[in-house]
């Protein structure tokens, strides 16, 4: 029994003594690294510190205010600082409906700092951090400058040295404009200007994207991408004429007895209101032929003529001198004719449905209204008749209702924005029916076709509740036939205008089709008795809200490339 108690002092010193050993190797490890994750972080902060004043005399150099500037790095402990030409790059894109513009593209570069599993890097005008695991943040802001609708965005690029020591020169390598320059000038008219930045600091690129504009940012992740998207302001516009059309060059051929007049539906319906208070504005030609009755004033920038008999133009007719014989034909016209006719101004709407289509696609109602948007998608699919659909937003493939069917659109006292990716093109003996006093928004993005005896069309004739909003570069036909039954009745307003010398959405009316409302476009044939009525409502209609798009906003654009050469000092 003693010799058992003799053994256990020795085997507890031997445990006391690997206690104390592990325990102090224990110390000296867990020490050691916290003197190293200390060392880290004091390298990092030395490095932010470097790199911000880098940040500083770089934008000297960048923006013309000085030649030359050093920037002292100090000691990088395990750390060193580097530059890489080609890390990161910038895309800068004006996009409209006759194509997508490059305004710029450019590889950034960086110069950074790696030590510890931290980098911290310049790059575009700002400072970031990130630690190697995608998560990125903004030390200093870039050269990105946005504010009442103008951006400003001086593209600071890098180059220089792979290595760099202690210290850096950094000199003025060259600057460009570009934007505004040769046609493309301030402000800017139409579409979306998107600036992408495709960088390992995308995230926090795309962050300060969104603090600045206060717009929404894509990410592709995938791509390590960040995108902001601002829209070019509209100005307010109303519809003033029972036909606004064409650019330079375009003509207006007015078949036999075609006929123009004019009703006011907020106080009445046309038959209780009709008169010859409307107009016709063309920026090109126009020909009248037999026994057309213009009931209302006619202004054309282009060349007026008559071909055949008893033409009539009840109003005014204003002209541009040397493109109307007044000595000959002045008989046709019933009051005041004068020179120095002007068209009004219109503004395309391409960028207006870009944005709707941006807005309706994530964010819209359509499973409020399954069965109406399957049979609306798909001319060969009738899941309901009559289909309904009441205010909200919505996105369709297309809008194309089968023969026969009934489709009753109930905004009541709002809105219904429609979204539609193809055609509106309702099959024969369609019939559309706006029910309510509220609004009804197409924004179509291709061809527009109405068939034969298809109607669109409201309690009142009021013009304003129905718009179809239209890409210039398209076709809108309405298509009627030699019988009366076979005639399209549209309520409503067809907006398609160009910008400058583009005439806009190309316009077509059939035999005996009947406008109730308005034509904004190029209007470039109406048929045997194809009418139009102007509806004189459309005076105090918004036909586009002024700055009227949930992406922000611009008006002026300013880039240029800035680039900058850094050395070893």
């Amino acid at each position: 029994m003693s010799g058992r108690r003799g053994q256990s002092s020795p085997i507890a010193l031997v445990l006391i003594f690997a206690l104390v050993i592990g325990a102090t190797t224990v110390m000296l490890v867990v020490g050691g690294l916290a003197i190293t994750d200390t060392q880290d972080q004091l390298n990092a902060q030395s490095a932010e510190k470097a790199m911000t004043q880098l940040d500083s005399q770089a934008s000297l150099v960048a923006l013309g205010q000085s030649q030359r500037q050093v920037v002292e790095f100090g000691t990088a402990g395990d750390g060193d600082y580097r530059l890489n030409e080609t890390a990161g790059q910038m895309t800068i894109t004006h996009r409209t409906r006759s194509g997508t513009d490059t305004i710029l593209q450019k590889d950034l570069g960086k110069v950074y700092y790696e030590g510890g599993g931290t980098e911290i890097a310049y790059q575009g005008g700002g400072v970031w951090r990130s630690d190697g695991d995608g998560n990125a943040v903004m030390i200093s802001p870039p050269e990105f400058h946005y504010r009442d609708a103008t951006l400003t965005l001086p593209v600071v690029t890098v180059d220089g040295e792979n290595y760099l020591g202690d210290s850096a020169a950094i000199t003025n390598n060259d600057t460009q404009k570009a934007y505004p320059v040769g046609d493309d000038v301030n402000p800017v008219d139409s579409g979306l200007v998107t600036v992408s930045v495709q960088s390992e600091f995308y995230r926090a690129w795309g962050n300060y994207f969104h603090e600045r504009t206060s717009g929404s940012v894509d990410y592709d992740h995938a791509n390590n991408t960040a995108t902001v998207a601002l829209t070019v302001e509209t100005e307010e516009q109303t519809v003033d004429a029972g036909v606004i059309s064409g650019g330079t060059g375009t003509t207006i051929t007015y078949k036999n007895k075609g006929d123009f007049d004019s009703y006011n539906s907020s106080v009445g319906d046309y038959e209780s209101s009709n008169g010859e208070r409307g107009a016709i504005y063309t920026a090109g030609n126009i020909e009248l032929k037999n026994k057309v009755d213009l009931r209302g004033s006619l202004i054309a920038e282009g060349q007026i003529t008559f071909q055949g008999s008893k033409q009539t133009i009840t109003g005014d007719l204003e002209y541009v001198d040397g493109n109307f014989d007044e000595a000959n034909e002045g008989e046709h016209v019933e009051g005041t004719i004068s020179k120095g006719a002007d068209v009004p101004e219109t503004v395309a709407v391409d960028g207006l449905i870009d944005e709707k289509e941006s807005v309706l696609t994530s964010d819209n109602d359509n499973t409020t209204h399954p069965n109406t948007i399957e049979t609306l998608n798909t001319e060969s699919t009738r899941t309901c008749n009559p289909c309904n659909l009441t205010a909200g937003g919505y996105y369709l493939e297309s809008f194309e209702p089968g023969s026969g069917q009934t489709v009753y659109l109930k905004p009541e006292d709002g809105t219904i924005d429609m979204y539609v990716e193809g055609e509106f093109a309702p099959a024969d003996n369609v019939h559309i029916e706006v029910i309510g006093d509220g609004r009804v928004n197409v924004y179509l993005d291709k061809d527009l076709s109405l068939g034969k005896n298809t109607t669109i069309t409201n309690d009142g004739d009021d013009a304003s509740q129905f718009w179809i909003y239209m890409n210039p570069d398209r076709d809108a036909e309405l298509q009627g036939g030699s019988n009366d039954p076979d005639n399209v009745d549209y309520t409503g307003v067809i907006y398609g205008p160009g910008r400058g010398d583009q005439a806009g959405v190309d316009i077509s009316i059939d035999n005996n089709d009947d406008i109730f409302g308005a034509v904004v476009g190029n209007l470039y044939d109406v048929a045997n008795k194809g009418n139009i009525h102007y509806d004189e409502a459309l005076t105090d209609t918004t036909a586009i809200a002024g700055g009227e798009t949930t992406r922000p906003s611009l008006t002026y654009l300013h880039i240029s490339e800035n680039s900058v050469n850094v050395t070893s000092d």
